[in-house]
């Protein structure tokens, strides 16, 4: 591969990813509908659930694709050397990470977690974090 990557290619990887939110729509108002039949605003629990699930399966497969397509064309990704993650970059890590965890707090009163379990099954719970 060549070491000079035009940023084009970096472009337009970036938006093809970023278009995978997008197959959200063909899947609520195509796909589900067929299977469904019924109005997205009236989905129960569970319904909810198998979109979670539909939109897993979509996402892997367009990420797949996005994979093998990048190899193919770019030869992204490119094996690099191992390198070590610093000190005080891992200090940073964390520090982010319990500043987002106390924020979080305050805003739902309680581990985001442990807020978003009440009320549901735990079915529900695991397809809501796919």
């Amino acid at each position: 591969m060549d070491n000079n990557v035009n940023w084009k290619k970096y472009l337009g990887l970036s938006l093809l990813l970023f278009a995978a939110f997008l197959l959200e729509y063909p899947a609520l108002f195509v796909i589900e509908m067929l299977i469904m039949r019924m109005n997205i605003w009236d989905y129960t629990a569970n319904q909810r659930s198998v979109h979670h699930l539909i939109m897993v399966i979509i996402w892997t497969l367009y990420l797949c694709f996005i994979i093998f397509y990048s190899r193919e064309h770019y030869g992204f990704p490119q094996k690099k050397e191992k390198t070590n993650i610093s000190t005080k970059n891992w200090v940073v890590a964390a520090s982010c990470l319990i500043f987002c965890k106390i924020m979080t707090f305050i805003d739902w009163h309680t581990l985001k977690i442990i807020g978003e379990f009440q009320g549901k099954s735990v079915f529900q719970f695991i397809l809501q974090y796919l």
